[in-house]
């Protein structure tokens, strides 16, 4: 009785670590890359079809001159597979099989203390990124480099609100840089 009982005890156990496993093995995962501390690109993998890893999007980050944060990219994934000599397929990751999906930019104003952020989306019928869909305003406290929110336009609607949130301006930066998840 003391066996029988031991034993469906490991068995629920191996089950309950099994799931865990599984669960933990399908999340995505990211691969990043750095130089002089700055994250040039972002590649995301996700759980493909055929139970592998494949990429999913690629983020490419441009900086300006003093090295602050300018724009992010986002490219996805077309699933391409390709046939080596042997007749087996492996996943074709060329830059043709890449689509432009959305440009997060930044924009300082020091003249009148403002910092946008700017979401263009990517318009395939004209092969570009099209006028600006959303934009963030914040008004930047010089004195502790903190955020406040001034504004949100959604197309050419602005929704206007001045609110003493404090951002904290380094860690919005990281946000779209990808670094803080």
């Amino acid at each position: 009785m003391k066996t029988t009982v031991l034993r469906m005890v490991y068995f629920v156990i191996a089950i309950f670590l099994a799931n865990v496993f599984t669960v933990n093995a399908q999340s995505p995962f990211y691969d990043t890359k750095k130089e002089d501390g700055k994250i040039i690109s972002n590649i995301k993998y996700v759980m493909g079809n055929r139970g592998l890893y494949e990429q999913k999007s690629v983020s490419k980050y441009t900086y300006d001159k003093n090295g602050d944060f300018e724009k992010k990219e986002v490219y996805v994934w077309i699933p391409k597979y390709a046939q080596d000599q042997r007749g087996n397929y492996y996943p074709d990751y060329s830059e043709k099989n890449y689509v432009p999906h959305y440009c997060i930019a930044h924009r300082k104003d020091p003249g009148i203390g403002t910092v946008s952020f700017t979401l263009h989306l990517w318009d395939r019928k004209k092969n570009s990124y099209g006028a600006a869909a959303e934009k963030m305003i914040f008004l930047q406290d010089e004195a502790n480099g903190l955020l406040n929110y001034l504004a949100f336009q959604k197309k050419n609607e602005y929704l206007v609100q001045i609110d003493n949130i404090n951002y904290d301006i380094h860690y919005a930066w990281q946000m779209l840089a990808g670094s803080v998840k």
